[in-house]
């Protein structure tokens, strides 16, 4: 399959740094059910509960990335995953 030429995609993140666990800590829907039944059980109100959730998945998200150089081989298959992502997207775009 020939890739040069083609347009690469934006929508690449590197997150081979991130741990599940940063992940984990601040969101995750099993942390939003059991924030919100106790939420529930306490009196409370559910708008809290999503203010909570979403302000914790946006700081513990994990968006941000380290700035690391690639290698050449890391620089490939970058190009590459870009390359074939915007072909699914250009595809789908015309699906939808």
């Amino acid at each position: 399959m020939r890739l040069d030429g083609r347009r690469g995609s934006g929508n690449i993140q590197d997150r081979r740094g991130v741990s599940g666990k940063a992940i984990g800590i601040g969101g995750g829907i099993v942390g939003v059910i059991v924030a919100a039944v106790i939420t529930l059980f306490s009196g409370g109100d559910m708008g809290d509960v999503a203010r909570v959730a979403f302000n914790s998945l946006q700081q513990n998200g994990g968006t941000e990335q380290a700035t690391r150089q690639l290698d050449a081989e890391d620089q490939r298959l970058y190009d590459l995953s870009s390359k074939v992502l915007a072909g699914t997207e250009d595809v789908w775009t015309k699906v939808f």
